[in-house]
Protein backbone atom coordinates (compact mmCIF):
# COMPACT_ATOMS: atom_id res chain seq x y z
CA UNK A 1 0.00 0.00 0.00
CA UNK A 2 0.95 3.36 -1.11
CA UNK A 3 0.10 6.84 0.50
CA UNK A 4 -0.07 9.93 -1.17
CA UNK A 5 -0.31 12.79 1.48
CA UNK A 6 -0.32 15.63 -1.29
CA UNK A 7 -4.03 14.04 -2.49
CA UNK A 8 -4.59 12.47 1.14
CA UNK A 9 -5.09 9.75 -0.66
CA UNK A 10 -4.46 5.73 -0.15
CA UNK A 11 -2.97 3.56 -3.14
CA UNK A 12 -3.68 -0.39 -3.25
CA UNK A 13 -0.89 -1.37 -5.35
CA UNK A 14 0.29 -5.01 -5.89
CA UNK A 15 3.78 -5.15 -6.75
CA UNK A 16 5.87 -8.08 -8.35
CA UNK A 17 9.50 -8.34 -8.52
CA UNK A 18 11.74 -10.58 -10.22
CA UNK A 19 13.00 -13.01 -7.89
CA UNK A 20 16.63 -12.85 -9.47
CA UNK A 21 17.10 -9.43 -11.18
CA UNK A 22 19.16 -9.69 -14.46
CA UNK A 23 21.42 -7.36 -13.91
CA UNK A 24 23.98 -6.15 -10.97
CA UNK A 25 22.92 -5.31 -7.93
CA UNK A 26 23.02 -1.33 -8.10
CA UNK A 27 21.65 -1.41 -11.70
CA UNK A 28 17.96 -0.14 -11.68
CA UNK A 29 15.37 -2.77 -12.55
CA UNK A 30 13.15 -2.02 -15.99
CA UNK A 31 9.37 -0.85 -14.74
CA UNK A 32 6.40 -1.86 -16.17
CA UNK A 33 2.86 -0.37 -14.89
CA UNK A 34 -0.67 -1.96 -15.69
CA UNK A 35 -3.66 -0.02 -15.54
CA UNK A 36 -6.47 -2.09 -16.08
CA UNK A 37 -9.40 -1.32 -17.79
CA UNK A 38 -12.82 0.51 -16.36
CA UNK A 39 -14.71 -3.22 -15.70
CA UNK A 40 -11.49 -5.23 -14.19
CA UNK A 41 -9.03 -4.86 -11.48
CA UNK A 42 -5.41 -4.71 -10.43
CA UNK A 43 -5.24 -8.82 -10.25
CA UNK A 44 -6.98 -10.08 -13.38
CA UNK A 45 -3.81 -10.69 -15.26
CA UNK A 46 -1.86 -12.22 -12.73
CA UNK A 47 -0.60 -14.54 -14.74
CA UNK A 48 0.60 -12.01 -17.34
CA UNK A 49 1.99 -10.07 -14.57
CA UNK A 50 4.14 -12.52 -13.11
CA UNK A 51 5.61 -13.53 -16.29
CA UNK A 52 6.49 -9.67 -16.98
CA UNK A 53 8.73 -9.91 -13.90
CA UNK A 54 10.14 -13.04 -14.53
CA UNK A 55 11.37 -11.57 -17.31
CA UNK A 56 13.34 -9.49 -15.48
CA UNK A 57 10.99 -6.28 -14.83
CA UNK A 58 9.82 -4.95 -11.62
CA UNK A 59 5.74 -4.52 -12.28
CA UNK A 60 3.37 -2.19 -10.53
CA UNK A 61 -0.34 -2.84 -10.55
CA UNK A 62 -2.26 0.09 -8.82
CA UNK A 63 -6.10 -0.93 -8.45
CA UNK A 64 -8.35 2.10 -9.41
CA UNK A 65 -12.43 2.04 -8.32
CA UNK A 66 -14.91 1.37 -11.58
CA UNK A 67 -15.54 4.55 -13.34
CA UNK A 68 -12.61 6.44 -11.47
CA UNK A 69 -11.00 9.37 -13.29
CA UNK A 70 -8.50 8.82 -16.21
CA UNK A 71 -6.39 12.04 -14.46
CA UNK A 72 -6.74 10.29 -10.69
CA UNK A 73 -5.35 7.26 -12.44
CA UNK A 74 -2.66 9.41 -14.03
CA UNK A 75 -1.98 10.89 -10.64
CA UNK A 76 -1.25 7.69 -9.35
CA UNK A 77 0.91 6.38 -12.27
CA UNK A 78 3.01 9.60 -11.66
CA UNK A 79 3.17 9.02 -7.64
CA UNK A 80 4.61 5.42 -7.74
CA UNK A 81 7.38 6.09 -10.47
CA UNK A 82 8.45 9.46 -8.98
Amino acid sequence: MYFDESRDRELLVDVYTPLVPSRGESEPLPVCIYSHGALSNNRENTSYLRAIARSGARVYAPNAAPGENTDVKAADILFIID
